[in-house]
């Protein structure tokens, strides 16, 4: 009690101390000068002392029992799923891994009278620019044979890739292709002619750009716009031009499924001497889904092409199943395009044909299945397909003419073609490459196809028979079996040419790291054989010489 009275005391004296200030409630519209007052006390307060308490606080006893805690955990399966990591095609820039070497040359000759030569060199930056050049040049001569029997090749090119602070690639290319294929195939019994006048050749000057994006961009669309120029002029005054404008994007939904668009329009004006100017101008709008699932994918599209005032709206579908992982997956499809056999095209398949001739479009629609995979060393693929080629360019030799040139006739010919290929690696160090093509044709107008081969067969095989630090050396043979084509004999009836078989070997030896030797033979069977009537080929040829990297 008498603590408590104490403490009440000493808060009334604090209280009391202090200057204190009352302002009293204003009323409502009055004068608040005058409703204030203060009241100031002084109050001196005095405690007396008393004597202080003394507390001694008491642990509490040590409780030295032990007990024993029993635990129950529940047994619990906790399923989690792990999402599969998401694998999808981002453009960028077409860098390779980087090789050892910026440049390499390589130089030689061969029987018969065949000079060789091949250098390319790149600059670089990474991440900022790529600027390379590359030159070959390749001929032979085997007049001992037959009068002009030569060819040679030509080719010049620039080419570069600039990336920009935007994460937009530029690629850029310029160069020339010059190709003489002269006219040998005449008569050499009844006729003699000079080199001048059985001279045949084509240059093309080429251009192209294009402009891409190489990373993920805010709204995930990868894009590319680019354009193609060519001009070719041969020694007889015909020229051909041609102007490839493409915008190519796609859009990803999920990081799974794409969607693709593609805008082409082709441009080709074709001027021979003699004949009438042509214009073959097609365009093209190919929109596509691809729907995927870890062992599926189905494609889902359309090619819509317009040419001559017509339109056309052709397939574009095709799906795979994976019906035992990678090594063994099952497809079909069904697709439609139109082709531009311009003269160039033409004359790259058969440089012997008429410089007045029609260029003209072949329009395919083409079903086709087949199976491929992966199985230990073995990668193959084997396909069935039937097409149906409305305006297919076939090859018939002119006996009349002085040269023997090639007509191009169009046809409507149904094609079944059965296929495979197959990589195999039996043993280290030892590759094998073997593809197979045969085709079965119905023609309608024509009574064969002329000039086309129904049997193709490649076969390669390289070897690395030695490798050190600074030295290895590569075996490499390849066989090449081609059946003979349809022709029409000087009577109008249908033959049928020799079948083509190459047998070719060759190898390298780099004794020093930067400098090696290699040799090429070609035709060790030494067979001429025509790939196109009165064509004969180059028989046995040999190619050696000294290549070098930096």
């Amino acid at each position: 009690m008498e603590y408590h009275s104490l403490k009440v005391l000493f808060v009334f004296t604090l209280l009391c101390a202090v200057q204190v200030q009352i302002k009293a409630q204003t009323p409502a519209g009055g004068d608040i000068s005058n409703q204030s007052q203060d009241v100031i006390k002084n109050f001196d307060a005095r405690l007396i002392e008393t004597e202080k308490i003394k507390a001694f606080p008491v642990l509490p006893a040590i409780d030295t029992t032990t007990k024993v805690q029993s635990y129950t955990v529940p047994n619990k399966v906790v399923n989690i799923i792990y999402q599969p990591p998401k694998l999808r095609p981002i453009p960028v820039a077409p860098q390779k891994n980087d090789p050892a070497y910026d440049g390499y040359a390589k130089v030689g000759y061969g029987f018969p009278n065949s000079p060789f030569a091949e250098g390319a060199y790149k600059f670089s930056q990474p991440s900022q620019y790529v600027l390379g050049f590359y030159g070959k040049y390749h001929a032979a001569k085997d007049n001992a044979y037959i009068e002009n029997m030569r060819f040679s090749d030509l080719k010049l090119e620039a080419n570069g890739t600039y990336f920009t602070p935007a994460n937009i690639a530029l690629d850029g290319k310029i160069g020339f292709e010059g190709k003489e294929r002269p006219y040998y195939g005449y008569d050499h019994v009844k006729f003699t002619e000079t080199e001048a006048s059985s001279k045949q050749f084509f240059n093309t000057t080429y251009f192209g750009a294009k402009a891409y994006n190489t990373t993920k961009n805010v709204i995930d669309i990868n894009y590319s716009a680019g354009l193609n120029y060519y001009r070719l002029t041969d020694n007889f005054g015909g020229t051909e031009s041609n102007i490839d404008l493409r915008f190519d994007a796609s859009k990803w939904f999920s990081d799974k499924y794409p969607l693709g668009l593609t805008i082409r329009t082709d441009f080709t004006n074709y001027d021979s001497t003699g004949g009438k100017t042509q214009d073959l101008n097609n365009y093209y709008l190919q929109p596509n889904f691809t729907f995927k699932d870890d062992n599926y994918s189905v494609r889902i599209g359309a090619n819509i092409v317009n040419t001559k005032d017509e339109t056309f709206f052709l397939p574009d579908l095709e799906g795979t199943l994976n019906v035992g992982g990678t090594e063994f997956i099952i497809f079909a499809g069904w697709k439609g395009d139109i082709n531009k056999n311009s003269y160039k095209q033409l004359t790259s398949y058969n440089p012997y044909i008429f410089t007045k001739t029609t260029i003209a479009n072949t329009r395919k629609t083409e079903y086709y299945g087949g199976i491929k995979g992966s199985v230990a060393q073995i990668d193959y693929s084997a396909q069935i397909g039937y097409s149906k080629n409305i305006g297919l360019p076939l090859y018939l030799a002119n006996n009349s003419d002085h040269f023997r040139r090639f007509n191009v006739l169009y046809d409507s010919v149904s094609i079944t073609n059965i296929r495979g290929a197959v990589t195999f690696h039996p043993i280290p160090k030892l590759d094998f490459i073997g593809t197979v093509s045969q085709n079965v044709y119905n023609t309608t107008r024509e009574k064969a196809a002329w000039g086309l081969p129904s049997l193709d067969v490649n076969a390669t095989a390289k070897y690395t028979a030695y490798e050190n630090k600074t030295q290895h050396a590569i075996i490499k043979a390849s066989a090449f079996l081609l059946n003979g084509v349809n022709i029409k004999d000087a009577s109008g009836n249908q033959q049928r040419l020799d079948g083509i078989f190459d047998l070719n070997a060759g190898g390298e030896f780099w004794f020093l790291q930067n400098v090696g030797v290699f040799l090429d033979v070609y035709n060790l069977l030494n067979i001429r054989q025509q790939r196109w009537e009165n064509y004969p080929s180059f028989g046995l040829n040999v190619l050696g010489g000294v290549t070098a990297r930096f």
